[in-house]
């Protein structure tokens, strides 16, 4: 509420150009352009003090911190590879297995065919 006098307060005291003109176009613009830089001042102060570990570096930080994780990223790397491997391998193994029951299967079947067609046909 108090907003909204204010506003019509100084609407009272400076009146706005007609809407649709290019005086109000460049009125917008102005407005506009002193929100942004009042925002950009807020958020960025040139002055702020740095931390010392940014300037200076830390323990973990740097060349060493960098070596440390990139380790870390290809030990987590090759631990995914090799569980991939071992699925693969178990899946692997399982497909075989059955396909050598098939094969067993397979060749008593045959057998019998064949024990059956000698004693029929001699």
């Amino acid at each position: 509420a108090d907003r909204n006098s204010q506003k019509e307060r100084l609407e009272e005291i400076v009146p706005r150009a007609a809407a649709g003109t290019k005086d109000r176009q460049l009125e917008r613009k102005a407005d506009l352009r002193l929100a942004n830089n009042a925002f950009a001042a807020s958020k960025t102060d040139p002055l702020a003090e740095v931390p010392e570990t940014d300037l200076m570096g830390d323990e973990e930080g740097g060349l060493a911190g960098y070596k440390k994780s990139k380790g870390e990223e290809e030990r987590k790397r090759n631990e995914r590879e090799i569980r991939r491997d071992e699925i693969l391998r178990a899946r692997r193994a399982e497909r075989e297995e059955r396909v050598q029951a098939y094969k067993e299967k397979e060749e008593r079947t045959m057998e019998g065919l064949v024990a059956l067609a000698k004693a029929r046909f001699g």
